[in-house]
């Protein structure tokens, strides 16, 4: 459970202004990161409200989202651990997980918190899921639809979109169904990451809709924030991120 300093029902947001030190020349830049000049870094707050202006200086994410597209797809094998944090109404529900993930799109989660704690799922050669719950349960293995209801996570989405090239279509679905994507125009400083992050920005009729810190050497998402009605409404956090491993494919078996 958050303490009342983060709870986003009770915050007290100040954003710290710093100064720019670092001269960039544009040339040198991609062309999702070409903007005009001014503003100043902010320190961001990881709850910050939705009707608050975090960057100053934004451009169009499209080009960023395909960069992020290019780097997913070179990646042949990799591992995280994650942490998915649901506020629904006054009851929190936390899920975490350990991921794996293989190509040709192979996928195994998990799972490691409170949410369905010892429930395993995994997706093989031939798109067929199979899994079972945790505890007494753990001895059935069922075979699952990739749709399956029984493979949502406590925030909505499906087991088969959790790999990073499964968010990334998401992202290209919102962007798709009309949804505005900026995203900062160089790193920024913010609350709880250790270093500086792009922030990207999903807006739903010029309300915020989604926003996600991506690493600048990786462009992996590091952490996502989901809003409904202006209030925010999960948090998934990824850590232990772990490139380009040397996974068997027995780990896609149950």
């Amino acid at each position: 459970m958050l303490n009342d300093k983060r709870h986003p029902d009770s915050m007290s947001i100040k954003l710290a202004i710093t100064a720019l030190g670092v001269a960039v020349t544009v040339g040198a830049l991609p062309a999702w990161a070409v903007a005009q000049s001014g503003g100043k870094d902010k320190l961001l707050s990881a709850f910050a409200l939705p009707s608050q202006v975090l960057v100053e200086r934004t451009v169009d994410g499209s080009s960023f989202l395909q960069d992020m597209n290019d780097a997913v797809k070179a990646m042949k094998a990799y591992s995280f651990t994650y942490e998915t944090t649901v506020y629904k109404g006054n009851k929190t529900i936390v899920q975490a997980g350990q991921f794996y993930f293989k190509q040709p799109r192979l996928l195994r989660v998990e799972m490691t918190g409170p949410y369905k704690k010892g429930a395993v799922a995994v997706m093989n050669k031939d798109g067929k899921v199979r899994g079972h719950l945790g505890g007494m349960l753990s001895g059935v293995t069922l075979t699952l639809s990739p749709d399956s209801d029984q493979l949502l996570g406590a925030n909505g989405y499906p087991m088969t979109d959790s790999d990073f090239a499964g968010m990334l279509n998401v992202m290209k679905r919102f962007q798709q169904q009309g949804c505005k994507v900026k995203v900062s125009d160089s790193p920024v400083a913010v609350e709880g990451q250790t270093g500086k992050v792009y922030v990207l920005e999903f807006f739903q009729a010029d309300q915020l809709y989604k926003r996600a810190y991506i690493d600048p050497k990786t462009l992996l998402p590091v952490e996502w924030f989901d809003y409904q009605k202006g209030q925010l409404f999960a948090r998934t956090v990824w850590n232990n991120v772990k490139l380009d491993q040397n996974i068997a494919d027995a780990m896609f078996q149950i």
